[in-house]
């Protein structure tokens, strides 16, 4: 956790050999400590992180790993 929030990587087998590529942002969780609440955000163009609106803040991490997990929209999981 690197200040107000957590930023998920995932690391794929390209195919070319035994090791994963790079790891590439795959979600960043912010906690909103006014709030006290979470949001979900997914990667962008040029390293720019974008509110899952789907998801609205909420005091329940647990909610927003499960949108991440169904990902309905694709922004996530290729």
């Amino acid at each position: 956790m690197e200040g107000c929030h957590v930023t998920l990587f995932v690391a794929k087998a390209d195919g070319s050999g035994p090791h994963p590529s790079p790891a590439a942002p795959l979600a960043q969780f912010r906690f909103h400590s006014e709030l006290g609440q979470w949001t979900l955000h997914y990667p962008g163009a040029q390293n720019r992180w974008h509110i899952f609106l789907n998801a609205g803040p909420t005091l329940n991490l647990e909610r927003l790993l499960r949108h991440l997990d169904e990902d309905p929209l694709n922004l996530f999981w290729e």
